[in-house]
C-alpha cells in the first residue's frame, strides 16, 4: 500500500472518507471506507483493501462442481491468465474483515442478508420509506444533519426481508434547480446490522462515500457510463420529482431491534435468521488472518440475490 488519503474535503458534507491506494492490486487497486471520523474512515479503507488482497491471493483447496453450482467463486484475482473460467461470477459480496473470525463472519453474513434484501425490495411494490423526523439515534441525526446543511436531500426506506434483520435503504441527492449539484448526482447507499440506527448511519455514510467515489475520480471500476450518469440532470430531475410526491411513511421506532451480544452470539441469530427465511446452506471460507486478528472471510449463501449481474438500475424511486 503506498497511499491512504483523507478525501473527505472534497465534499462539502464533511463526512468522513479515506482511500487506500495498492498499484500492484490484482483487482481493485482503490478500496474506500467511511466512518463518523478520520481514524474510522482510515481503518475502513485499510480493512477493505486488506480484505481484497487476501482475496487474490487465496491459497486454498480447489473443488469440482458442475456449472449450476458455481453461483458465486471466492477469488477476485482478475488477472488475465488467472481467469480460468472467466464466465463465472466474481465478486466480493459476503467478503468481510474483522478484529476476530466471529466478527468478520457476523459482517459478512450482514452483508450477504443485506444484497439479498435489496434486490427483495427493489424487485417488489413494497414502499416502506421510513419518516425521517421520527429517527432519534445521535449519530444518525447528525449525518442527516449534515446532509440537510449542505442542501442535499435525503430518503431512506425499510428494506428488512424475510430473514428479519434491520435492513435499510437510502438516496441521496441535490436540488436539482441548484447550481451545486453538478458532478454529485444520485447515490444510494445500504446497510444490515442487529440494530436499525446501527444499519441507517452506514446506509448514510456509503451514500456520502458513493459521493465522494465520483467527486475524486480516482476508484478504478467506475466507468465512463456511470460518471456520466453522475452528471446526468435529467435523472436527479426525475429522481428528485419521484421523491417529493408525498405518500406514507413508517416510524423509525417499529423496526425490530435484535438484542446485541457478542460477536459469536450474533453469528448465530444472523444465522438462524437466514435458516428460517428459507436458506438452508452456509458456507463459510477463511480467506485470511490468524489470531489474534484481522480476520478475512467469504461468506457464500446458495440462492440468497445479490446487485451483481442483475437488471436492476442503481436507484430504486426511479419509474
Amino acid at each position: 500500500m503506498t497511499r491512504l488519503a483523507d478525501v473527505t474535503g472534497l465534499d462539502v458534507l464533511g463526512i468522513p472518507v479515506c482511500l487506500a491506494v495498492r498499484p500492484l492490486a490484482r483487482s481493485l487497486a482503490v478500496s474506500v471506507g467511511k466512518g463518523m471520523d478520520t481514524a474510522s474512515a482510515r481503518t475502513a479503507a485499510l480493512m477493505e483493501s486488506l480484505e481484497v488482497r487476501h482475496a487474490e491471493n487465496i491459497d486454498a483447496a480447489g473443488q469440482v462442481a458442475s456449472f449450476e453450482e458455481l453461483t458465486e467463486v471466492v477469488s477476485l484475482d482478475f488477472r488475465l491468465d488467472s481467469l480460468t473460467a472467466p464466465w463465472l461470477a466474481r465478486n466480493s459480496n459476503g467478503l468481510a474483515s474483522g478484529n476476530t473470525r466471529p466478527e468478520a463472519m457476523l459482517h459478512a453474513l450482514c452483508e450477504v442478508i443485506e444484497r439479498d434484501a435489496e434486490w427483495r425490495w427493489g424487485t417488489s411494490d413494497d414502499e416502506r420509506r421510513i419518516a425521517l423526523d421520527t429517527v432519534r439515534d445521535p449519530g444518525c441525526r447528525w449525518l442527516l444533519d449534515r446532509f440537510a446543511a449542505r442542501g442535499v436531500y435525503v430518503a431512506a426506506w425499510n428494506i428488512t426481508s424475510a430473514a428479519g434483520l434491520p435492513a435499510v435503504g437510502c438516496v441521496v441527492l441535490p436540488d436539482p434547480d441548484e447550481a451545486e449539484w453538478f458532478g454529485t448526482g444520485v447515490h444510494d447507499g445500504f446497510c444490515c446490522r442487529m440494530e436499525p440506527a446501527a444499519a441507517l448511519a452506514p446506509a448514510l455514510q456509503e451514500a456520502a462515500q458513493k459521493r465522494l467515489t465520483y467527486i475524486s475520480g480516482s476508484r478504478d471500476d467506475v466507468t465512463r457510463e456511470e460518471m456520466a450518469r453522475a452528471h446526468d440532470i435529467g435523472l436527479v430531475r426525475r429522481v428528485w420529482t419521484d421523491l417529493h410526491r408525498g405518500g406514507e411513511r413508517i416510524d423509525f421506532a417499529t423496526l425490530r431491534s435484535y438484542p446485541r451480544g457478542s460477536a459469536g452470539s450474533d453469528v448465530a441469530v444472523a444465522a438462524e435468521a437466514l435458516r428460517r427465511a428459507g436458506f438452508e446452506r452456509i458456507v463459510v471460507l477463511d480467506v485470511g488472518g490468524a489470531d489474534p486478528g484481522p480476520w478475512v472471510v467469504k461468506v457464500v449463501v446458495p440462492g440468497a440475490y445479490g446487485p451483481y449481474g442483475s437488471a436492476l438500475a442503481p436507484v430504486r424511486p426511479v419509474a
